[in-house]
């Protein structure tokens, strides 16, 4: 047996300009108006919602999904404010790993916020979950 890769080209028309003739066009998806309030407007500050909304790092090699949503659903039960927010979960420094298919917000109003980007000393989540019908 062998493997074949078969090429494709995108239609040409309207939605892609660039394919006149048929050429294959490559495109990079626009992202620019992602995120809070399409990236027009600063993300607000919002509190942390005390310390059932704080997430330690235990130091372990451990699932850290249960922790992250237990804190995620404490604020999603937390009355939204005058501006729309329930509250912040603050996932402090260090390393947490998820086992798990997803967190999930199911309300609106809740920011979830690390503490820096820096690998050494800022929020790193690894995400380990590996799909048993994969």
């Amino acid at each position: 047996g062998r493997l074949v890769y078969a090429g494709y080209e995108n239609q040409v028309g309207a939605m892609n300009p660039g394919t006149v003739g048929g050429g294959a066009t490559n495109v990079v998806p626009d992202f620019s108006t992602a995120g809070y309030q399409k990236g027009e407007v600063p993300i607000p500050f919002v509190e942390v919602a005390g310390e059932n909304a704080t997430v330690y790092p235990t130091g372990a090699n451990e699932d850290d999904s249960e922790r992250i949503q237990v804190a995620i659903d404490y604020v999603a039960s937390l009355p939204l404010d005058s501006n729309g927010f329930r509250g912040a979960v603050l996932i402090k420094a260090g390393e947490y790993n998820i086992f798990h298919p997803a967190l999930q917000v199911r309300d609106s109003g809740i920011v979830i916020r690390g503490e820096g980007s820096s690998r050494q000393a800022g929020t790193t989540i690894w995400y380990h979950y590996t799909d048993p019908t994969d």
